[in-house]
């Protein structure tokens, strides 16, 4: 048992802390910041994302309430709504999302030798994109129709790890097949597509470049590309990506990357520990002992533990 570590300091380790600080000097974000660094800012909003928090006001009282388990967290200040709200609306979303693709490598490496069914050699990606809608009159920066604001998500997963290597956001009336230009896969690569992305110019291009394969073996394949549809379906049930704490397109892009952070780190504790509870479990396990002092593992194995016959015994006698 881990009486050292909160649960939440555990899940921060796989943050490059390092990296994160050069981000920091590269994009000046602690400038004329005194009271909330762009560490306390990333911290408060993983906390928000992990307990599901629905208001910048409910994550500040959460925190303080609990401020001395967030010391160790690198919180040294408490945290006001104000403050909180004019870093997500003033700090760069850039830096969030360099540090977005930093753990993307990370767990890339993590998932090296991973393959489906251990048959396929090649890396295998889906592409394919998801619609976040707005308010219109809350939201007027990224159109979609005129009676709706949304943001649209282009994503291509690894499909061997079900890890994010590229994503892009723009406003929802961006055509998926505009972002093939930004494709870019490592040699015999295999990428499966739904006919949102037919331009054979640009998917001829890509097959030059030894990305495509037959129909047949693409169509034995195309199977996998549904683990894209449950990546989105997570993402929008587990992490809180449809209820934004701020209204500017720098606070939803910052957002939207720290979520994919929060996704990340528990995708590389998922892997390191060997954790035998889904993803999906593990997360809802992190959400209700966030700030014990208990291993991760540990907690994973509780969860599957079968109860004590005699507990069993127990109850039956109760009713």
């Amino acid at each position: 048992m881990n009486l050292g570590q909160s649960v939440f300091a555990q899940l921060l380790q796989f943050v490059p802390s390092r990296h994160f600080d050069y981000l920091v000097d590269q994009y000046g974000a602690n400038y004329r910041s005194h009271t909330c660094s762009a560490w306390s800012q990333f911290v408060c909003m993983e906390y928000a994302q992990l307990t599901r928090r629905h208001g910048l006001r409910d994550v500040a009282a959460c925190i303080n309430s609990q401020r001395s388990k967030q010391y160790r967290c690198g919180l040294r200040h408490p945290i006001s709504r104000s403050t909180l709200a004019d870093a997500n609306e003033r700090r760069d979303w850039h830096l969030f999302e360099q540090l977005a693709q930093r753990m993307v490598s990370s767990a890339l490496a993590l998932y090296a030798h991973a393959r489906i069914d251990n048959v396929l050699v090649q890396p295998l990606y889906a592409m394919d994109s998801t619609v976040v809608d707005f308010c219109l009159k809350l939201f007027p920066w990224p159109h979609y129709r005129s009676t709706k604001a949304a943001i649209q998500a282009h994503t291509v997963l690894d499909l061997n790890g079900a890890i994010p290597v590229m994503m892009t956001i723009t406003a929802g009336n961006v055509a998926d097949v505009k972002l093939l230009d930004a494709l870019q896969l490592p040699a015999y690569s295999l990428v499966v597509l739904d006919r949102g992305y037919i331009d054979y110019a640009q998917l001829y291009a890509l097959t030059q470049h030894r990305i495509d394969l037959s129909a047949l073996a693409i169509a034995q394949i195309y199977r996998q590309r549904w683990q894209i549809e449950l990546f989105f379906k997570w993402l929008k049930q587990n992490l809180n990506i449809q209820h934004f704490f701020g209204n500017s397109e720098n606070a939803v892009k910052s957002q939207v990357w720290i979520a994919i952070c929060v996704y990340l780190a528990a995708v590389m504790t998922h892997k390191t520990l060997q954790i035998s509870v889904s993803l999906h479990t593990l997360l809802q396990i992190l959400e209700v002992n966030l700030l014990e002092k208990t291993s991760i593992a540990d907690l994973a194995s509780l969860a599957i533990e079968p109860m004590p016959d005699h507990a069993v015994s127990t109850q039956r006698c109760l009713f």
